[in-house]
């Protein structure tokens, strides 16, 4: 029987006193990896990264010699280079002014307005229905009175080209110079005289005819 203090179960030396077991020894074939080949030798040293330039972008400043911008016409009768439009007189408009001063500034028989609108629908309009009847372009109409107003040397209603080939808006355009003269045609002066002549003219009946 086993003794007290020997294991249970341990029966190795109960059956071969001299058994050792067997010691495994790694193969010839294998060949180990020194530890000193992970290790950099003395003369080795790292890439060192190139310093870093501060490189900053040239500002550019506009030559000296730019000249700003004008607006050009894009329509409308030829200007003549550097010409810039001002009115022609110090007040500054043809539209609304007496017609006599018009005429004396202008040093003609009638105001350059009325005369080339006479031109234009004499040439171009009396063939056409309704010439002061139908209202032209509120556009071109706009464009006519900044002609007459700042740009008096450049109108040239010879041509439809001189008044954007509407010649509705001719007749407009002397329809409202006249409308905004400060004194019309028929003056102010003379209104009592008008009256006084209507109501003592006969009217003529023509309604009443010959069997």
């Amino acid at each position: 029987m086993p003794t007290v203090n020997q294991p249970i179960g341990d029966h190795s030396s109960n059956l071969n006193p001299s058994y050792q077991p067997p010691s495994y020894q790694p193969s010839s074939s294998i060949q180990q990896t020194p530890a000193s080949a992970f290790v950099p030798p003395p003369s080795f040293s790292a890439p060192t990264p190139p310093p870093e330039k501060n490189i900053s972008s040239p500002q550019l400043a506009p030559p000296a010699n730019i000249q700003p911008i004008q607006s050009v016409p894009t329509s409308g009768p030829p200007r003549q280079a550097g010409y810039s439009p001002k009115p022609t007189t110090p007040q500054g408009h043809t539209f609304g002014f007496p017609i006599d001063e018009v005429i004396s500034r202008e040093n003609a028989s009638l105001p350059l307005i009325v005369a080339q609108c006479i031109i234009a629908v004499d040439q171009f309009g009396l063939a056409t229905e309704g010439i002061y009847r139908v209202s032209g372009s509120v556009s071109t109409l706009a464009k006519l009175k900044q002609l007459f107003d700042f740009e008096p040397d450049h109108v040239d209603f010879r041509t439809p080209a001189g008044f954007f080939g509407d010649i509705h808006a001719v007749a407009g355009i002397l329809k409202q110079y006249l409308r905004e003269l400060p004194d019309p045609l028929l003056t102010k002066a003379y209104y009592s005289d008008f009256i006084r002549v209507a109501r003592n003219t006969p009217v003529r009946n023509d309604t009443n005819s010959s069997d």
